[in-house]
């Protein structure tokens, strides 16, 4: 048996019909946005908290305001609470989809039936000048006395974080160069909202107006970016981990 992974796009093609369990990438990217989607819920039901005095007088020793009105801070302590949920679905949904890419290559290029992929000159070639990554090939394959038996080139990829998952280009390429996959036209639909979704938690985390970002996101817009994902990363791992008989 042979991953769909080792065949290029034509030969996928053309193979009779395997069989696809999920890849453990794909399992632990499941258990996650079931996770998030968990953390969803809590959003609606964040109203029906009933705060203590002294939660109530921390909160307001820490923002360091003054309220008159007790209901007005307590709505204000509710829905603060309902904007951290949110803020928090969409960088675990960031870090799940970035978790999962950066896992499958790690799986698939340690693979050492990929001599297949490395001893294609023109697609490797293409894969490392389009990561910058053909002096940590060379170095690698040195340490490795230049055998492909045992290479763990893409533990090293991840471990020194060489390529950013992150980044929607990156896993565009890496998954078009070496496996002749065009993820935007998997669901060209959804696919300009999960780049903006992704794009959305960089500028939570590094921008002080992230209240501007977050304001664009109700908890039922995440939760349908999040199942778009996982919808799309789906028909990506059974791409790649479907078996075929040899």
């Amino acid at each position: 048996m042979s991953y769909g992974y080792i065949y290029n796009k034509e030969e996928r093609e053309n193979l009779s019909k395997g069989d696809y369990i999920r890849s453990h990438s794909k399992v632990n990217f499941d258990q996650n946005s079931g996770n998030i989607l968990i953390l969803l819920t809590l959003v609606d039901k964040v109203h029906k908290i009933d705060f203590n005095d002294d939660e109530r007088k921390l909160y307001e020793r820490l923002v360091k305001m003054w309220y008159t009105d007790e209901n007005y801070k307590t709505q204000e302590m509710k829905e603060n609470v309902a904007e951290i949920l949110r803020e928090q679905s969409i960088t675990a949904g960031d870090s799940n989809w970035e978790g999962y890419f950066s896992d499958v290559s790690e799986i698939i290029l340690n693979d050492v039936v990929l001599k297949k992929i490395y001893k294609n000159k023109e697609k490797i070639k293409k894969f490392l000048n389009a990561f910058h990554l053909k002096d940590d090939f060379a170095n690698e394959m040195y340490s490795n006395g230049y055998q492909f038996k045992n290479l763990r080139f893409a533990s090293y990829i991840k471990n020194n974080r060489k390529i950013n998952y992150q980044d929607t280009d990156n896993v565009k390429d890496f998954l078009r160069i070496l496996y002749d996959i065009e993820i935007v036209r998997i669901d060209e639909k959804n696919w300009t909202g999960i780049v903006e979704f992704i794009k959305a938690r960089h500028d939570i985390v590094h921008n002080r107006y992230k209240k501007k970002i977050i304001d664009k996101y109700s908890k039922n817009e995440i939760e349908d970016t999040i199942k778009n994902m996982s919808k799309l990363i789906g028909e990506i791992d059974k791409s790649l981990f479907t078996q075929y008989k040899k």
